[in-house]
């Protein structure tokens, strides 16, 4: 298998997803989730808007994976050219970086699901004011 293979990791765990999104994008809804375990932590889980038939639930999240990853690389090769313009300068240059939330596939059990679970994208809750920039759907934040 790839490593983009789903893959369970650690126990089944109970958690809270709010109901209602607290923000949409162009193709999907994110939601507050929270994770009441030894570790509190307050997650963003996001799910599609569109209810659309794949092969597998697989494939659509290892598309997902694939492509965060590819970003990942580009922001640490962003990070190395603006290491090697700034050189032994102190300037915006050498201090600028890019740096992406780790993303986690999580399988959430759903009575009202078809199959009776479903998968959401996960990530860590950054506490903030967020501006969006940009969008997959080819929104451009001017």
């Amino acid at each position: 298998g790839s490593d983009l293979d789903l893959q369970a990791q650690g126990d089944a765990a109970k958690v809270r997803v709010h109901k209602r999104p607290f923000a949409a994008g162009g193709l999907r809804y994110a939601y507050h989730m929270f994770f009441d375990g030894q570790a509190r932590m307050h997650l963003v889980v996001k799910e599609s808007k569109f209810k659309v038939k794949h092969s597998s639930p697989q494939e659509v999240h290892r598309y997902f994976l694939k492509n965060h990853r590819r970003a990942e690389e580009f922001g640490r090769a962003f990070n190395r050219a603006c290491k090697a313009a700034a050189g032994s300068h102190n300037s915006i240059a050498g201090r600028a970086r890019v740096k992406f939330a780790k993303a986690f596939v999580v399988q959430l059990d759903d009575p009202s699901s078809e199959s009776g679970f479903r998968y959401v994208t996960a990530e860590r809750h950054i506490e903030g004011r967020y501006v969006k920039f940009n969008g997959n759907d080819g929104f451009v934040n001017e």
